[in-house]
């Protein structure tokens, strides 16, 4: 459409070329573009005095997609109720085009700051079906937090307590053992040492 602005003037710029860029209206992406080539043409057709400069505001506001205009509505008619010229009208239209852009900017920002706070997913691929899709798992599980001090002095409290209950268990059956063993060679020796009795 740039093109347009750079053709000589010995081409034709009529009212249906302005109508017909209007009837295409812009959107966010293009307004710079769209604005570009109406001013050009509009002014073209100003001077050769196809339209008048009020007529200009007229094709602008037709040009604007609806949920601007909701916007802007209170806007841009004076207290009189009457459009606003071209000159004051085309700053509010950039104005809201403009706060649109940035709206969208700083949602994207957010969605990205959003999905970078989510926990990462692990999934599993099949290698025997590698077509279909990958089973979700669980998140990572996040290491516990350092114990404070006073919780790692108890376990440590305990586990000590627990070494002295084993070594005094140790040495319970040890302490059984030995006497068993003493009362067993004590009985052993007394069989032993008794006088057989030979008969005769």
């Amino acid at each position: 459409m740039l093109k347009i602005r750079f053709k000589s003037d010995s081409d034709i710029i009529s009212i249906k070329s302005i109508e017909d860029l209007e009837r295409k209206g812009f959107t966010h992406h293009n307004f710079m573009e769209f604005m570009y080539n109406f001013e050009f043409m509009s002014d073209k057709l100003i001077k050769k005095g196809s339209i008048s400069v009020a007529n200009r505001s007229n094709l602008v506001i037709k040009a604007i997609p609806i949920d601007i205009i909701d916007r802007i509505g209170d806007k841009i008619y004076d207290t009189e109720e009457c459009l606003l010229n071209y000159d004051l009208l085309v700053p509010i239209i950039r104005n809201e085009i403009n706060s649109q852009k940035r709206i969208k900017i700083l949602k994207q920002e957010s969605n990205i700051i959003h999905s970078a706070q989510e926990e990462p997913q692990l999934t599993i691929q099949n290698p025997h079906l590698p077509h279909f899709l990958t089973k979700k798992v669980g998140s990572i599980p996040t290491p516990s937090p350092p114990m404070k001090e006073k919780g790692s002095e108890d376990i440590k409290s305990l586990i000590n307590q627990i070494n002295a209950m084993s070594l005094a268990i140790k040495r319970i059956e040890e302490r059984s053992t030995y006497t068993h063993s003493t009362n067993k060679d004590f009985r052993s020796f007394r069989d032993h040492s008794k006088p057989k009795m030979c008969l005769l």
